[in-house]
């Protein structure tokens, strides 16, 4: 019996975070996303209808304190959008 996992949202997760971007784009560098809310996710839609199967490259712009500090983060990445 085979059993599948359904990510039905790409989101990210961090305690303590101060300021937060994730930017989502497309193969040929076009924006598709863009939030400031950690809390929302992304459902693989673009413009409010579902996005074709691809892979899309994302961009996480964040800042967390530690103790005394504040640190400034970037983080890149894919997403695989399979349908």
């Amino acid at each position: 019996m085979s059993r599948y996992i359904t990510n039905d949202y790409f989101t990210a997760y961090c305690e303590g975070v101060l300021d937060f971007h994730m930017y989502i784009f497309d193969r040929w560098g076009e924006l598709v996303v863009e939030t400031t809310d950690i809390n929302q996710g992304w459902d693989g839609s673009v413009n409010g209808s579902p996005a074709k199967q691809d892979v899309f490259v994302y961009r996480i712009d964040y800042k967390i304190m530690d103790y005394t500090d504040v640190h400034k983060y970037t983080k890149y990445g894919t997403v695989n959008l399979i349908r």
